[in-house]
């Protein structure tokens, strides 16, 4: 191929781009992942000092106060988990999970002897929540990159329409037509082996990360936007897969918080957004450590989790500690703590006569409607007694 001013000029230009990109991309990326490290450092710093005195006070009245002072690091978006360990050798945590089970990436800090009774703080930070940040900076940066790039390519065949015109127009037209539907897009037909080649080759891989992007997006499409969890059409579609897997092995637990919309009047939609995140926390905390486990916001108050188990009494133990925990793990606000419970349903197992998860769905429906009825904050188990006169309870009692 005859190299002219203009395509060597591109060529050196391009290299150059590329290199000086990954390299300031990799200089970037380190720099602001220790930016992220030393600030959160710095802020769990300022909070341990501020309030070292509260978290100690509280430790001495009791393990419950203890976890409910650690809980305002919660505050923290990368701060997974607080230990607090006395002379005596108590820990108190927060979440009320040992720390280790926590599958997530993470690093510790460590505040030895910050109380004045030599007690011991270790933080857990997100590591993942550290490279999140930074990685969405890095995808702005390689999307104004890419558009840039588009606008060079586009100005330089218009400067050449007359000279290279059929490649030109049949490049444009084909862009087009995978710009109006990338979920079709079929790779771009090579003219030559020139530059408007190579430039085809481009555009290809660039359409190829975009549909990358696309489904990306798609997957945001499943999980409620408040809580971070499933919402309901990816809940129950990875409930059907867990249930044709395991079968009687799998249980369907429906929770409803209590008294849900006396909250909101009472203290507002913050404070009962805070409560949807908190459940939603503690539900995922508390059986992530279970392969195949599921938890998903099915709607306003209503939650659902399927968990696979032995048996219906090591499934209902499993719900019920996730019932104590929740009722232990209150919301702090200004005027004090607001206590969050829900009222669980439970169906499953060989015996319960379901065909399908939504069969089982209902039975835990019900079930929920039941531990409502009988006083909320409680697990309830769906059993033929709960249907009388073969007609089902209905969901028509006040949150």
């Amino acid at each position: 191929m005859k190299f002219t001013i203009f395509p060597k000029f591109i060529f050196l230009t391009t290299l150059f781009v590329v290199v000086l990109s990954g390299v300031t991309l990799y200089v970037f990326n380190h720099f602001r992942v220790t930016y992220y490290e030393g600030h959160a450092s710095a802020q769990l710093a300022t909070a341990v000092v501020g309030s070292g005195g509260m978290i100690e006070a509280a430790a001495a009245a009791g393990p419950l106060e203890a976890r409910n002072a650690l809980s305002l690091f919660s505050m923290f978006p990368f701060a997974l988990c607080v230990e607090m360990t006395l002379p005596s050798g108590t820990v108190h945590r927060w979440p009320p999970i040992n720390c280790t089970i926590i599958r997530e990436e993470k690093y510790p800090l460590n505040y030895p002897g910050v109380f004045s009774n030599g007690g011991d703080l270790r933080v857990w930070v997100s590591h993942k929540w550290i490279k999140d940040q930074v990685f969405g900076e890095i995808k702005i940066a390689l999307v104004v990159m890419g558009v840039f790039l588009l606008i060079f390519v586009l100005g330089s065949a218009l400067l050449f329409y007359r000279v290279v015109g059929r490649s030109v127009r049949f490049l444009v037209a084909s862009v087009r037509d995978v710009a109006q539907d990338l979920t079709n897009f079929q790779e771009i037909r090579k003219l030559s082996r020139d530059e408007i080649g190579e430039l085809t080759d481009v555009l290809n891989r660039l359409f190829e990360r975009v549909r990358g992007y696309q489904t990306d997006l798609l997957k945001l499409a499943e999980t409620d936007s408040l809580t971070g969890i499933y919402n309901r059409r990816k809940f129950f579609e990875e409930a059907e897969k867990t249930y044709a897997k395991h079968g009687p092995q799998f249980f369907m637990v429906v929770a409803d918080l209590d008294f849900f919309k006396q909250t909101n009047d009472t203290y507002g939609h913050t404070i009962g957004d805070q409560a949807l995140q908190l459940v939603a926390r503690l539900f995922g905390a508390s059986i992530r450590t279970t392969t195949g486990d599921l938890v998903g916001r099915l709607g306003g108050e209503e939650f659902g989790i399927a968990i696979t188990c032995d048996d219906l009494n090591t499934a209902r133990s499993t719900i019920e500690r996730v019932c104590t925990s929740l009722s232990e793990s209150p919301i702090k606000t200004r005027s004090g703590p607001i206590s969050v419970t829900a009222s669980f349903g439970l169906a499953g197992g060989e015996d319960v006569g379901a065909d399908s998860v939504e069969t089982l769905y209902k039975f835990a429906d019900t079930a929920c409607y039941q531990a409502k009825e009988a006083g909320r904050n409680r697990v309830c188990v769906y059993e033929p007694t709960l249907v009388e006169g073969g007609q089902e309870f209905t969901r028509d009692a006040p949150s």
